[in-house]
């Protein structure tokens, strides 16, 4: 078939000298960085709102394709979406993208999620909802129910999960004590 494209090339072009195609792989990381990071950090806070809609619409767009191609998306891209509709206080497209599970459920995310609530308060609940839809991080929302001081529901969700065993009785108690 390579005799073909290369007849193909020439009848194409009209160029004699085609050579062999060879294809270019461009992954994620490559993306990222080489692309869609350097996007984002030219669209910020200052710049005019249609350049900051195209640079999220860019990001979402791979992020689309990659899943039309049943690609995963990196962890790291779905921290750029985030990041940049944070920056530029798109919380309710942030919300949007979180409840219908275009962003990937993970702890890194999770965590991400978590350092926003001053920012966005919600980013605290849909951090929950997603440690609890990853089924694996009982103990890690036990922790973020303790820093809430939410001490009750905290022994209830760790009873609930089986994890109780795996708690430290003496933070609860330091916790029900400073309370």
């Amino acid at each position: 078939t390579s005799w073909l494209s290369l007849g193909v090339c020439r009848a194409t072009t009209g160029l004699p000298n085609c050579q062999e195609v060879t294809r270019v792989v461009v992954d994620q990381s490559d993306m990222y960085t080489d692309v869609l990071s350097k996007l984002a950090d030219h669209t910020d806070k200052n710049s005019i709102p249609r350049k900051r809609k195209f640079a999220i619409w860019v990001l979402l767009e791979y992020v689309r394709s990659l899943t039309d191609h049943q690609i995963p998306a990196q962890h790291y891209l779905h921290e750029l979406v985030i990041n940049s509709l944070v920056l530029h206080k798109a919380y309710y497209q942030l919300h949007q993208l979180l409840q219908y599970f275009v962003v990937s459920d993970s702890k890194p995310l999770a965590c991400l999620l978590l350092s926003l609530e001053n920012l966005y308060p919600a980013a605290h609940q849909l951090a929950l909802d997603m440690l609890q839809r990853l089924s694996t991080a009982n103990q890690e929302i036990t922790e973020v129910l303790l820093s809430k001081c939410q001490i009750l529901p905290a022994l209830r969700y760790a009873m609930e999960s089986g994890t109780e065993d795996q708690l430290s009785s003496r933070k609860f108690l330091e916790l029900a004590q400073a309370a």
